[in-house]
């Protein structure tokens, strides 16, 4: 790779934490003030944040691919674990928002009922979409980054003995 495109990885960073920010500061000011008691607060902010979730793993993504391009170990495995507890996060949520669900669902006004099925039924669908994503990143990442010198504490630059070639160039 031209040396010059590392340049770009701050400005590709810069980005993905940007988008990644967005959805978080979006779902934060739609959630405040929190009322963990009010089932219809829990389960409105929940929808909301599995429905934000394209825009959070959009940045991920763009930080998974700067992170490969530019051989970034460490970013990549931060990435990786991040996934892991997101994924977690999504399977209880998924849960806490059935079980809120069937509570306010014999609350809702009969006319809009269908409606209020199909939103929820959407929202779990993303959820459910997204969980094994998420899963699938982490693993995939915690692979790609198994065994790397720079997770290891050596330096990425130094070259080994065994890995001497004579007439292959240094990647």
């Amino acid at each position: 790779m031209n040396p010059a495109y590392r340049k770009l990885a701050f400005g590709l960073y810069g980005l993905a934490l940007a988008a990644s920010t967005a959805a978080l500061l979006d779902l934060v000011s739609t959630a405040w003030p929190l009322r963990f008691g009010a089932v219809a607060w829990r389960f409105g902010v929940q929808g909301i944040a599995f429905s934000s979730l394209s825009t959070l793993l959009g940045g991920f993504a763009i930080a998974f691919v700067t992170a490969t391009l530019f051989n970034h170990g460490r970013v990549i495995r931060s990435l990786s674990i991040l996934c892991f507890a997101l994924s977690a996060l999504i399977l209880l949520g998924m849960g806490a928002f059935t079980l809120d669900f069937l509570q306010l669902r014999q609350a809702a006004n009969p006319q809009g009922r269908p409606a209020f099925d199909r939103a929820s039924i959407k929202a779990l669908v993303i959820a459910a979409l997204y969980f094994p994503t998420l899963v699938a990143l982490g693993i995939g990442g915690w692979r790609a980054t198994r065994g790397e010198r720079s997770l290891r504490g050596k330096s990425a630059s130094r070259i080994d003995a065994a890995d001497l070639v004579v007439g292959r160039p240094q990647s």
